[in-house]
């Protein structure tokens, strides 16, 4: 299978800073020809990546796949830059077997970079919660939502927050030394450090990396005074009539005291909590000691052997 060193694919996850990633990173960086995301609903690089995720085995079309991948991903490999795409539903195994994703992308694509951004699964949920709430996906509460068959679903590869499944799916197809795993922690924490690492993964100038990573986030979280109007419809079309008919300076105040009241917060309840270890404890505890990744240090699921000790050596 031919080697692609200048494609790299981001697989997921959603809500790791994927929307300023696609808009202020990718398109931006002078090292990169980025062919999507966002792309339009007609767009052949979209068809290609929809028949790879969705169809089920007896209507996977690999003809139609090399078709597209010839004509329009192959041209852009021949220039001297690193060609991205991100599609974090690569990760999701929605109806069709994480790995068999992951091998009709090698399949077609061959062996090129895999990126992963990981997230903490309980702040990943809240998070995807809140964005499902805030568009009306669900009225549930929190832990309503939780509870829902999706969240702690099995077998491992349809579960999105079984990490080290997700990761071992694709390295055991592309190899070890293509796949790219990070975290989201440490974007938030040090970005600087993030941006470098990404950038001697990917082959790219660091210090402009750097630069177009330091934007600000896109689609942050709901506010809590967000949280508190929904509950009420009478406060919900107050502020809806204010956004589409007030004044700038109107919609810029009501905007400043959504912001200082904070983002929205969901607890999990302490059974829940014990629930989510026990799903995912282990799975994060292969996926820190494969990787290297800080995963105890940045709150992650894990063993509660290990993560006491993990605690006990962090205070030596």
């Amino acid at each position: 299978m031919t080697d692609r060193p200048n494609l790299c694919i981001q697989i997921g996850l959603h809500k790791t800073g994927t929307t300023m990633f696609n808009s202020e990173f990718y398109p931006k960086h002078s090292d990169i020809d980025h062919l999507g995301k966002p792309y339009d609903l007609d767009d052949p690089v979209r068809m290609l990546l929809e028949e790879i995720i969705y169809a089920t085995p007896l209507s996977f079309d690999a003809d139609k796949c090399h078709r597209l991948f010839q004509e329009f991903v192959l041209p852009h490999l021949s220039a001297n830059k690193l060609v991205t795409i991100n599609e974090a539903r690569l990760s999701h195994g929605i109806g069709v077997d994480r790995s068999a994703v992951a091998q009709r992308l090698h399949a077609v694509f061959g062996r090129c970079k895999i990126l992963l951004v990981l997230r903490r699964q309980d702040e990943f949920l809240r998070a995807l919660y809140f964005q499902w709430a805030g568009t009306n996906k669900t009225d549930l509460r929190f832990h309503e939502w939780l509870s829902e068959s999706w969240v702690f679903s099995r077998p491992a590869p349809f579960s999105r927050i079984d990490y080290h499944d997700i990761v071992s799916s694709f390295s055991a197809v592309f190899g070890r030394d293509q796949i790219g795993v990070f975290t989201y922690e440490e974007f938030l924490e040090d970005r600087d450090t993030f941006a470098r690492k990404l950038s001697a993964f990917a082959g790219i100038d660091a210090d402009e990396t750097v630069r177009l990573l330091s934007a600000k986030a896109r689609n942050p979280r709901m506010s809590r005074l967000h949280v508190f109007v929904r509950k009420h419809p009478a406060l919900a079309r107050l502020a809806q009539s204010i956004r589409t008919r007030g004044s700038k300076r109107l919609v810029a105040a009501l905007g400043w005291v959504a912001n200082r009241s904070g983002r929205a917060d969901a607890p999990m309840t302490p059974a829940l909590e014990e629930r989510l270890r026990s799903f995912v404890g282990e799975s994060n505890l292969k996926l820190a000691q494969e990787y290297g990744l800080p995963l105890a240090r940045y709150g992650y699921p894990l063993p509660i052997a290990s993560a006491a000790a993990s605690a006990s050596h962090a205070q030596t």
